[in-house]
């Protein structure tokens, strides 16, 4: 059994830039829905592409909680995903993202805990809000929102812990922004990311304790077609 992730302070910040967020949707919508109504009943287009993923800043700590050593690892990770956009309106689009390969590191957390291999597969749904109509060629710029899981397993080995496994799904949430540039049918797409998410364990490995933190920066460099 997994015990819920932590709160932290910077879900207050995360929930003041989704208000924000929310409200240029809303303004972008009120403002343009006739037009954008007319446009989606000709077909909104589909956005289909693979993203370089760069993870940052996710970190994974390890305590004893007898005879407290603890380590922790923050080195940095990088994958490849699937991206599946759908343009509801001219500046709206939901996105879908799919870890086509897994973010992976090994390391050594110290020589009381041993060897940790991490493997994590992140899924992600979120919404994008386009500054400028959809078909237009040259640079767009957007912001997004989004929410999803990170799969994360852990194998240990040597040390304290000694060979034992750990899998744990932590509960993401992201903002973002982002910029395309475009032709008729294809594109290059470039974004900074914001994640947040935590949780510890207990419970997996007897006389341990586990913190994922995935509240890290993510930076993704892609290509896309449109249909």
């Amino acid at each position: 059994m997994i015990t819920p992730y932590r709160r932290s302070a910077g879900r207050t910040i995360y929930w003041t830039c989704c208000a924000a967020v929310a409200a240029l949707f809303l303004l972008a919508l009120g403002s343009d829905a006739a037009a954008q109504a007319r446009r989606v009943g000709g077909g909104g287009g589909v956005m289909i592409g693979v993203n370089r993923t760069f993870v940052s800043g996710a970190t994974f700590t390890l305590e004893d909680t007898a005879t407290p050593p603890s380590a922790s690892n923050d080195d940095s990770m990088l994958a490849n995903e699937l991206f599946l956009e759908w343009l509801v309106f001219n500046r709206v689009g939901l996105e879908l993202d799919i870890g086509l390969t897994e973010l992976e590191r090994t390391y050594e957390l110290n020589s009381v805990l041993g060897s940790v291999e991490e493997t994590a597969r992140p899924i992600m749904l979120g919404a994008n809000l386009y500054f400028k109509d959809h078909g237009r060629r040259g640079l767009r710029g957007f912001v997004g929102l989004g929410t999803g899981t990170v799969s994360v397993d852990y194998k240990f080995s040597g040390g304290s812990v000694g060979s034992a496994s750990s899998s744990h799904s932590v509960s993401v949430n992201a903002l973002k922004v982002g910029l395309d540039w475009q032709t008729e049918t294809a594109g290059l797409r470039t974004q900074l990311i914001s994640w947040i998410g935590k949780l510890t364990d207990t419970e997996s490995i007897s006389g341990f304790k586990q913190t994922v933190d995935y509240t890290a920066t993510v930076f993704t460099v892609g290509v896309f077609a449109i249909f």
